[in-house]
């Protein structure tokens, strides 16, 4: 089974109850042959250390400096983000 969204993918590992997680980096930062790609982050990773490593992800690639209270904020925009996933 394979979870696929804008910035990572997840692939179920049968028999493990594990996950290959997979981030999206910038291959080809020119903006005229600008490219992405899935690369892998980790394998065997429970669901709940993937979406900790997704909500890091996404905060560090829009801030390079934040305080405590700044990343615990945006630490909560992402749980939130992402648990609008889940509504259907």
């Amino acid at each position: 089974m394979l979870i696929e969204e804008k910035d990572f993918t997840l692939e179920f590992e049968e028999g493990h109850n594990r996950f290959t997680l997979s981030l999206l980096y910038v291959k080809n930062a020119k903006k005229e042959n600008r490219s992405e790609e899935f690369k892998i982050y980790g394998y065997g990773m429970s669901l709940e250390t993937c979406l900790s490593v997704i909500i890091n992800y996404r905060i560090s690639k829009n801030f390079e400096t934040l305080t405590i209270k700044e990343y615990l904020e945006e630490f909560k925009k992402e749980v939130k983000s992402l648990k609008n996933l889940t509504k259907i």
